[in-house]
């Protein structure tokens, strides 16, 4: 045996041969949906997308974007406030679009925005939202007239439609247990069937005072609430007839309620994740951005700072708006692994 030093030198021709990622772009999807999953903010999950081709394209294919839905909080639309930023020209070339300020409940002093036809903000009248990925293979587009309500299944080039009964209005409607929940300007719910057939089945409720209580349908995980003079009650339909029972708890939940009457509310688990609070509801507001409310209508005796408005010349301006404020999720997060 030669002792090392007499060894031969072994050389390396040219430079060393690497497999693997050669940078960030390149890091694995598997990888990158490990780093989504520890991400706790809208503007985090942003930061991620908007980093570079590849992890934009590992976020769209991330497999539970939805359950964003019930962790982070919805993020607050100001109309009625411009935001700094210029007006640009819509897809139609007919009208521009209006730059609105956007509040982040987890992140208050961070400055957001969205742009809104102008029309829009101006002019027409908010009377709802929805929130099912078009690329879901049981999504359907409803429309709603005076006279009948229209349904089309996405990816079908037929409507049908229902013939609604004398002088139904639909006020709104809800998604609840895997069901469409309607409630008219009377005050009364039904079940919205859309197969094999459509139709309306309404929901017989134990009257208050001789009459049904009109009120916002509103989902809070697993309880159907109605939201009525300020008080929260929860629909029990396992009776029949359905009964209204007083809630005075949330649980780990917190509930965004519009300013817009018809703008659907939304609940998100366990916020002292992002910094808020748990059992409160922030009501969004014109004068500031949100109060918070215990349930039965009570201030909070702990009210939180709500986020700062800057005033005029500093970044937004007060406008008048057709449109209300109202809570809204980013539609990244309906679209699970597309």
């Amino acid at each position: 045996m030669q002792r090392p030093s007499k060894l031969p030198a072994a050389s390396l021709p040219g430079r060393p041969t690497f497999f693997g990622p050669q940078g960030w772009a390149d890091l694995p999807d598997g990888l990158l949906h490990s780093i989504v999953d520890r991400l706790g903010s809208f503007r985090d999950l942003l930061g991620f997308a908007t980093t570079c081709p590849s992890w934009r394209s590992a976020f769209s294919s991330y497999p539970s974007k939805s359950t964003f839905l019930t962790k982070l909080p919805p993020l607050l639309i100001q109309t009625h406030i411009r935001a700094q930023g210029p007006l640009l020209p819509w897809t139609s070339g007919s009208h521009e679009l209006y730059p609105c300020k956007v509040v982040d409940p987890a992140n208050r002093n961070t400055a957001l925005r969205c742009w809104i036809p102008q029309d829009i903000v101006e002019k027409m009248t908010f009377i709802g939202s929805s929130y099912a990925p078009l690329a879901s293979p049981n999504s359907h587009l409803l429309v709603s007239t005076e006279s009948s309500l229209f349904d089309l299944p996405v990816g079908n080039d037929s409507w049908s439609e229902l013939q609604l009964p004398c002088q139904f209005v639909i006020d709104h409607f809800v998604e609840f247990d895997g069901q469409f929940i309607v409630s008219n300007s009377y005050g009364r719910s039904y079940a919205l069937q859309l197969a094999p057939q459509h139709g309306l089945q309404e929901i017989k409720t134990k009257p208050v005072g001789g009459r049904p209580v009109e009120g916002r349908l509103v989902v809070c995980g697993d309880m159907l609430l109605i939201l009525s003079l300020g008080e929260f009650q929860r629909l029990d339909m396992s009776t029949e007839p359905a009964t209204r029972v007083t809630v005075e708890k949330l649980g780990e939940r917190a509930l965004f309620v519009g300013a817009e009457a018809k703008s659907t509310a939304v609940s998100c688990m366990s916020p002292e994740l992002w910094g808020g609070r748990s059992d409160i509801v922030y009501f969004a507001r014109t004068a500031r951005p949100w109060f918070i409310y215990r349930l039965c209508g009570r201030p909070d005796r702990m009210q939180d700072r709500p986020a700062r408005v800057e005033p005029a010349g500093f970044g937004s301006t007060p406008v008048q708006s057709s449109v209300r404020p109202l809570w809204l999720y980013p539609s990244m997060f309906y679209s699970d692994g597309q």
